[in-house]
């Protein structure tokens, strides 16, 4: 189970064409930044019956350049009894399962879709972007 979302940077495609490696050094930063902040807002509102779940909530950024994307994950597998492997972080977020037990006040069971700021992402790739081509000089 995951849940990843595309920025539009269309607005800083001409400053990235007038200094491509100066804008991926801080589109690169950007996202690493978002996908830390996104995980760690998934960690926060995960339910917590125990820790397993918010532990296994991982984020990676995918692809690079103007195609980047990040994904973030929360598959927590338990081993059941002869049963094999239950990823209950599926179980959870897909089916709204574990009734009430899962919902402790302050906790999304939709925790992956919940902790996204993609407006807040946004303007932070846009303003790492260009502040990385103005400290490096350019004036665009």
């Amino acid at each position: 189970m995951a849940r990843e979302f595309h920025l539009d940077i269309s607005e800083l495609r001409r400053a990235i064409e007038s200094a491509p490696e100066i804008a991926g050094k801080g589109a690169e930063e950007a996202m690493d930044a978002i996908t830390d902040d996104w995980v760690l807002e998934a960690r926060n509102i995960a339910p917590l019956k125990s820790s397993n779940l918010r532990k296994q909530i991982k984020g990676q950024v995918r692809d690079a350049g103007l195609d980047s994307s990040i994904m973030v994950t929360g598959n927590a597998i338990n081993r059941t009894g002869g049963a094999g492997r239950f990823n209950y972080g599926y179980y959870i977020h897909e089916l709204d399962a574990g009734g009430n037990e899962m919902q402790t006040p302050g906790t999304e069971k939709k925790f992956l879709e919940k902790s996204v700021d993609e407006r807040r992402w946004q303007r932070y790739l846009v303003e790492r972007v260009l502040s990385k081509l103005r400290r490096m000089g350019w004036n665009g």
